[in-house]
């Protein structure tokens, strides 16, 4: 945050436990780095930090200093190029004014000179207060509206509205008052939450079918390259500040070729050391010891409140970084494919289209052969929720966990054989049976960890065969996964049972089990006819849901598009008693509108028949069914 003092070159560093930034953070005024006079002392700068290097410790605390250097000589330059400003004003404001002296009295009036003086003060002046109001944040603000996350949260609100009536026993009858509702629920979160015994034989088949796909992991193992940054600092958004520093992306890609190597030596020191920087007490620091896996992937999180102004670079950057690696060694126990290509042959963790698309393929497939097969999409009663160490280590032990983000102030988890490391001055001492809440730091990759050996035994299982994709080359498609929504695409009724055996023998070892309720089966191709329930599932008579695309036995894409259009009107038509400008109306269509159909659009492409009507719907609002003052074709803008 900034300092407030005469001394112009003055530096205070201070810390506090939790730092609230407020009016006072810095940030560069980026149009500064289109000029050349700028850019010619932030070089001369960093070639001076260079030769600094060898009087610091560590790369990291170097790293730091020059980011303070930085934007000092930044803060000077925009002291002597604002002083430039302001002196220029004064000089025009004075020539102006002797202009009108001169013709007070009775000189000539030059009235062109005086029309040219007038438009460049306006120009400053109007320059000026656009600057102001953009440290505002009040840009989209007209009267009392502002455009804010805050503003559309608080408008969704009185929108929606839901409370809880009542809660059913596990026998069937209905709790209506309060106190019998909290009894009820946390009597069943109590027992869900339980760790009971573990047959071991169970649990040593499970784990037979988890193997390490890659014979050498050590092939993964290397530095951090140029490239590698270059690509994750300029995947960044724009404005995006790594950091607390002030400093933006665009910084970075403006001098990159002068910061690559400050920024390659900085981070390959810090995913090799065991301490990433030195911190209060009371921060929680959770590195790795090891050599296991790719080296970048020897980094967890540090996001203590604490921490967040001195390491959130490192996380912005490190995140697209890190998950670019399409293999994460796990140890000798398991190897989990990060990769979002179309191959069926290991399971889908981050392609949320894939899958879509993947379950679109088949069953069009099975539509065309007229061949036999079923979609039964499960629901888990999850105590997967709350993960048990002392189980999640009989899976990943010896393992690394890459980069994952959260704001919650919880521990993190750093797995190295059956211990888990945790920094001295910790507020909360981890156990092998503690449990990580949901909404904990690793608790989805925990998860997905979690499940793959069940996923591991059904892709195994001999009589468990899925549906051969046309035109993949005699690949067949027998699973998708997703967090915790596991879809399985089969061609016999012997396998859907095996398949459901294998969650329960998974459910003895971990605790969790199929709910019947929310798992529901399709019959597609020649047995769309077919009543039968099998394994206690419920039988969906029309579409089924899949990760919140309907898939129906013709007809999928209207059918979908239909709904979602129906659902954009309605959404719309929410925010027509708001009194808005026209800036604000475009922003809710392409935040609370337009941005629903996207994901639909992976899946089953807008068919041309209902683009007008889309259309329509977005400019009707816009133009609040008056008279369209612009042309569409002028309305439409590239994204960037």
């Amino acid at each position: 945050p900034t300092w407030f003092s005469d001394h112009r070159l003055l530096t205070v560093s201070f810390g506090v436990e939790d730092p609230r930034f407020q009016a006072g953070y810095w940030k560069l005024n980026k149009q500064v780095l289109h000029e050349e006079r700028y850019r010619r002392k932030i070089e001369a700068a960093l070639k001076n930090l260079e030769k600094r290097r060898e009087l610091f410790s560590s790369a990291v605390h170097w790293w730091e200093s020059c980011k303070q250097t930085l934007a000092m000589v930044t803060r000077r330059y925009c002291w002597i190029r604002r002083s430039l400003e302001e002196r220029q004003c004064a000089q025009l404001q004075e020539e102006l004014e002797a202009l009108y002296e001169q013709l007070n009295q009775g000189g000539a009036f030059n009235g062109e000179k005086i029309a040219n003086v007038r438009s460049l003060l306006r120009e400053k002046w109007l320059q000026r207060a656009k600057n102001f109001l953009f440290r505002l944040r009040g840009v989209w603000k007209e009267g009392e509206e502002q455009c804010s996350p805050q503003f559309f949260s608080a408008e969704r609100k009185q929108q929606e509205r839901c409370c809880f009536e009542s809660i059913r026993r596990e026998d069937g009858t209905a709790v209506t008052d309060l106190p019998g509702m909290l009894e009820c629920a946390t009597g069943f979160y109590t027992a869900l939450f339980q760790e009971k015994e573990i047959d071991a034989s169970i649990k040593e088949r499970l784990l037979e079918g988890v193997e390490k796909a890659v014979d050498d992991p050590a092939s993964l193992v290397g530095p951090v390259t140029g490239a590698e940054i270059k690509t994750a600092l300029f995947g960044l958004k724009k404005g995006t500040v790594p950091g607390v520093d002030g400093l933006p992306a665009e910084f970075y890609r403006t001098f990159w070729d002068q910061l690559e190597p400050f920024l390659v030596q900085v981070f390959n020191e810090a995913l090799d050391s065991n301490e990433l920087v030195n911190v209060s007490p009371k921060c929680r620091v959770l590195v790795v010891d090891g050599q296991i896996g790719r080296d970048s992937l020897r980094l967890i999180n540090v996001y203590a409140p604490a921490q967040r102004r001195l390491r959130k670079d490192f996380f912005t950057v490190l995140e697209p970084l890190l998950m670019t690696n399409k293999k994460i060694i796990l140890g000798g126990d398991l190897n989990v494919d990060l990769s979002c290509t179309k191959s069926v042959g290991t399971r889908k963790i981050c392609s949320l289209f894939s899958n879509s698309d993947l379950i679109d393929s088949v069953k069009q497939g099975c539509g065309e052969d007229k061949r036999p097969t079923w979609s039964n999409s499960q629901g888990i009663n999850k105590r997967l929720d709350y993960v048990f160490l002392s189980r999640s280590l009989e899976v990943i032990s010896s393992s690394v966990i890459p980069v994952w983000f959260s704001d919650h102030d919880l521990v993190k988890v750093v797995f190295k054989g059956d211990k888990v490391k945790i920094s001295e001055g910790s507020r909360m001492k981890l156990e092998e049976n503690w449990p990580l809440i949901k909404n904990a730091l690793l608790s989805p990759l925990l998860y997905v960890i979690y499940l793959e050996p069940l996923l591991e035994m059904i892709r195994k299982h001999k009589e468990i065969n899925g549906i051969m994709i046309p035109g993949s080359r005699g690949q067949q498609a027998k699973l998708a996964a997703y967090a915790d929504d596991v879809v399985l695409m089969l061609d016999s009724d012997m396998g859907l049972l095996r398949a459901i055996e294998a969650c329960n023998s998974f459910g003895q070892v971990t605790g969790a089990k199929i709910n019947t309720t929310k798992s529901k089966m399709k019959y597609f191709g020649i047995w769309k006819t077919r009543k039968e329930t099998i394994g206690g599932l419920t039988l969906v008579p029309g579409p089924i849901k899949i990760l919140g695309v309907n898939f129906a036995i013709r007809g999928s894409g209207h059918l979908n598009w239909k709904e979602k259009i129906n659902f954009l009107k309605i959404k719309l038509g929410r925010w027509k008693n708001v009194q808005l400008s026209y800036s604000s109306k475009i922003m809710v269509v392409k935040s609370d509108g337009l941005s629903a159909l996207v994901f639909l659009a992976y899946v089953f492409p807008l068919p041309p028949s209902l683009r007008k009507e889309v259309i329509r719907s977005v400019f009707t609002f816009i133009w609040s069914n008056k008279n369209e003052y612009i042309r569409r074709v002028d309305m439409y803008r590239k994204i960037e």
